[in-house]
């Protein structure tokens, strides 16, 4: 049974460390868990794309989530992440999750199919209720080519009450709507930005907080910038994004061409980690051109501790 913890806050999406041997590194897996939580990070994503979740073995997938429900114990909200392809292996890997003392899961879109908004309605239906513990919800349009409606996120809402406790929203134009929709019906439900380039706005319009891959490479800037719009002082916030805005575009990998987690393991590898690299298809190393970025820029913010890289 999870330790009961809100979800709220600032939330990161994790990567997984391998050691030079491809195996999971449990040891640099806990150290990196602590300094994301000692910063002030409430909700750990394991095992999304970051963490690489749908390139682990099953038992590589049970460990890792183990591992951090039973370090954390508390300290933080663990938000798992079952999206299969199938509603069937989905449902069967949330049941894991819930098995394994998650939190939460964070449910996407099943990927690859194009389903039509009932079918993406009786998606979600059908697996919320297969579980007894929270569901975050996830519109990521790039990975699923589908919107998740404003209309089918207010029902999914207001009809699992007790379960359904938030969003990280990818498409900052429906913020707003969100935010209208569920004011009255559910002001307790956590619309979060998918990232740090939208929280700000998100915040200033209702939001509730942010899951982001900075937290991974600086958690303490990303806390302060979201309890700088806690306080409503939104010139600070903006200052502190404005003022490390170089290293902020590294972690959303697309703004420079690249790809998580390769960026985010190769960046954490040249601040003194031992992440490893990434398993395929992602490929190793970042090319030339990145790989003087990342040094260049972690050089410049006091975070270039070595070069841990493996080659």
């Amino acid at each position: 049974m999870a330790k009961k913890i809100k979800f709220k806050g600032v939330g990161v999406v994790n990567p997984t460390p391998f050691d030079s041997k491809d195996r999971f590194d449990a040891e640099e897996f806990k150290r990196h868990l602590d300094f994301m939580v000692e910063a002030g990070v409430n909700v750990i994503n394991l095992t999304a794309a970051c963490g690489e979740g749908m390139k682990l073995s099953e038992e590589e997938h049970k460990l890792v989530l183990k591992t951090a429900v039973d370090h954390l114990n508390g300290r933080a909200y663990v938000l798992a992440y079952p999206t299969r392809l199938s509603v069937i292996e989905t449902v069967r890997v949330a049941r894991q999750c819930e098995d394994l003392g998650a939190n939460g899961i964070k449910l996407m879109t099943l990927p690859y199919w194009v389903a039509q908004p009932a079918g993406v309605y009786e998606t979600y239906k059908a697996i919320i209720e297969s579980i007894k513990i929270d569901v975050v919800l996830y519109n990521n349009i790039p990975r699923t080519n589908v919107n998740l409606s404003v209309s089918t996120v207010k029902r999914l809402a207001e009809e699992y009450p007790e379960q359904v406790v938030g969003i990280k929203e990818g498409n900052f134009s429906q913020v707003k709507d969100l935010v209208a929709g569920l004011k009255d019906t559910r002001p307790e439900f956590k619309i979060m930005a998918a990232g740090v380039n939208d929280l700000i706005p998100t915040m200033a319009l209702g939001g509730h907080g942010m899951i982001t891959l900075l937290a991974c490479v600086a958690p303490k800037l990303a806390v302060d910038i979201y309890e700088s719009c806690v306080a409503g002082d939104f010139v600070k916030a903006r200052e502190l994004y404005y003022d490390n805005k170089e290293l902020i575009d590294l972690t959303p990998a697309r703004l420079i061409g690249d790809t998580n987690p390769r960026s985010v393991k190769y960046m954490l590898n040249l601040m003194g980690w031992n992440m490893g690299k990434p398993r395929l298809p992602d490929t190793w190393p970042p090319s030339p051109e990145n790989q003087a970025t990342y040094k260049k820029v972690l050089d410049k913010f006091g975070l270039l501790k070595g070069d841990n890289n493996p080659q």
